[in-house]
C-alpha cells in the first residue's frame, strides 16, 4: 500500500534476545553500540570475501564509549579494507590512537549573520 516496506533485513530490522528477553534490556548503551559495530563489521567482512568492498558509516562514534573501548573499536575498523566515515560532535580523538589520514570539520553558521 505504501510503496515501500516498513520492516526487513534491508532496514537492519531485527532483534537479538537472551533468555527470551531483548538484549537491550541487559546491555548498556555502550555495549549495544559495540554489538552494532560487531554486526556491521562482520557483514562487511562477508562482503569483502565475495570480492566486494563496502562503506562503513558510524555516526557519533565516541558517544557512550570509554577511551580504551574507542581505541579498540578504531583498531577493528582499521582492519576493514573498505572506506570508513566516522562522525563526532567535536574534534575529539583518543590521544593513544593514530589520527586518520583525512578529517573534515563542519562549521555551524549563525543564520542571523
Amino acid at each position: 500500500k505504501l510503496g515501500y516496506t516498513l520492516a526487513g533485513p534491508h532496514r537492519a530490522d531485527f532483534s537479538i534476545h537472551c533468555s527470551n528477553t531483548p538484549v537491550r534490556e541487559h546491555l548498556s548503551r555502550g555495549q549495544l553500540k559495540l554489538l552494532g559495530l560487531s554486526l556491521a563489521l562482520a557483514q562487511l567482512q562477508l562482503c569483502s570475501k565475495s570480492g566486494q568492498q563496502g562503506l562503513f558509516l558510524w555516526d557519533d562514534w565516541i558517544a557512550e564509549l570509554a577511551v580504551k573501548t574507542q581505541i579498540t573499536a578504531l583498531e577493528l575498523i582499521r582492519e576493514f579494507s573498505g572506506q570508513s566515515v566516522l562522525t563526532a560532535p567535536s574534534e575529539h580523538w583518543p590521544s593513544e590512537s593514530t589520527k586518520p589520514e583525512h578529517m573534515f570539520h563542519v562549521e555551524h553558521l549563525d543564520p542571523a549573520t
